[in-house]
């Protein structure tokens, strides 16, 4: 009985183990901005899974910094806006491919940022090192957070175990008074 009780335990612990380690640990930021002229407005910020573009450094271009409940900075990068579109199509009439260069005044434009889990807000600078922007992201801030399926995993191996241990006392008390 002991054995079967200690098996059942360990297979829940298990799966309890399991489901935590399966859940991806590679999240990003996701900032929609959009632009017009040289203005930035906010769309959208989430989380979610998968790996941030590497940035090459531009010496005059948007920055765009990640700052820390602490106030520090953990994250920064510098960006431009798109400021012309090259496209490619087929004369029809000719069958020649032709193209051209158009420029962009307005636009949206994605950042992915490294998360962290101590993230408070996403500031954005001008080519002049003026705040543009800033985006809170505190309520993406890592906080002890169980979902119902651990809850419920975590409850039924207590209330086993509680079980167990309630079993294993009344026998013993019942074997000491036969004892007696």
């Amino acid at each position: 009985m002991l054995f079967i009780s200690m098996i059942l335990v360990l297979s829940i612990l298990f799966i309890f183990l399991t489901y935590f380690s399966s859940k991806p640990s590679n999240k990003i930021y996701i900032l929609e901005l959009m632009f017009d002229d040289e203005k930035i407005y906010f769309k959208n910020v989430y989380v979610k899974d998968g790996y941030p573009r590497s940035f090459e450094e531009i010496e005059n271009g948007y920055k765009c910094i990640v700052i820390s409940n602490e106030n520090k900075v953990l994250h920064s990068f510098t960006f431009l806006l798109p400021d012309k579109w090259l496209y490619d199509y087929i004369d029809e009439e000719t069958g020649e491919i032709r193209g051209g260069v158009e420029e962009i005044k307005s636009g949206e434009i994605v950042l992915t940022i490294p998360y962290f889990e101590n993230g408070n807000k996403i500031n954005i600078y001008d080519k002049y090192n003026k705040l543009m922007l800033s985006v809170d992201i505190s309520k993406f801030s890592k906080r002890i957070e169980i979902d119902i399926t651990a809850y419920l995993l975590f409850l039924i191996a207590a209330l086993f175990v509680i079980i167990l241990v309630i079993v294993r006392l009344r026998k013993r008390e019942l074997n000491h008074h036969l004892n007696i």
